[in-house]
């Protein structure tokens, strides 16, 4: 949609059919758990000031292919307005229905359209070979990176940035296990072409001062030969972490 348009996508939620009891009713009620707490951050107004989209996905949006993206984990939106303003057809995912009926009014400000699904992001609804571009932004789940990967078509991008592991004062979250570990982004993908990766101290545009690992990778060869099975791509347990967009 261009300027002016003030059409809005509909929020789909997607639910996941299964057995109900034993595991399933433990990852369900986790997941419903989940949905009520950042609910409730929303709610709050919690992160209503992040209406700018990631530094690293601004830095490198010229630079993608165009075509379809995809937004994990996108919270109030910023990284999926920011691609559909660039003339991207967005999917954006996120747990919180009221971060996704937030993040729809100001895709409707902005005069743009994003297709906004609620999922439990354990277990969402990825394609396979379906995506140009994947943004994932503060949100690690160790288990869905294969997905992620899968869900990338030939010479699709992933833009991903998540807080490491730091003995610096600095925000985000507070522990070690939702973090990832020094390189870890960068041997999780390593079956991609790294276009680029760093690890540091940034500061937010509120001043906040974060440590980012921020990574680009496309899908292709990845001109070495990886040595070994390399990390256990399930990761350690309660592997997610999480700070919203």
């Amino acid at each position: 949609a261009g300027p002016g348009s003030l059409r809005y996508a509909s929020i789909a939620r997607i639910m996941s059919a299964g057995p109900s009891h034993g595991h399933t009713d433990e990852r369900n009620a986790m997941s419903e758990a989940d949905r009520q707490r950042w609910d409730a951050k929303y709610a709050a107004g919690k992160y209503a000031g992040r209406k700018h989209p990631s530094a690293l996905l601004a830095a490198w949006v010229d630079r993608l292919p165009r075509g379809r993206a995809l937004d994990v984990a996108c919270g109030l939106g910023r990284n999926a307005i920011h691609l559909a303003a660039h003339g991207y057809a967005v999917d954006a995912m996120d747990i919180s229905g009221i971060a996704l009926a937030k993040a729809r009014e100001r895709a409707g400000a902005r005069g743009v359209e994003v297709n906004w699904i609620e999922t439990d992001l354990e277990r969402p609804d990825i394609p396979r070979d379906a995506y140009d571009v994947i943004v994932v932004a503060r949100f690690l789940d160790r288990p869905l990176i294969p997905r992620l990967i899968d869900a990338l078509r030939p010479g699709g991008h992933v833009v991903y940035d998540h807080h490491y592991i730091t003995s610096a004062e600095v925000g985000g979250p507070k522990g070690r296990r939702f973090r990832a570990r020094p390189n870890e982004l960068l041997e999780r993908f390593r079956v991609l072409r790294v276009l680029s990766y760093e690890e540091g101290i940034v500061a937010d545009p509120d001043g906040s001062r974060m440590a980012l690992a921020r990574l680009v990778a496309c899908k292709g060869s990845p001109g070495y030969r990886a040595p070994g099975r390399g990390l256990d791509p399930s990761g350690p347990p309660g592997s997610r972490g999480r700070d919203a967009s």
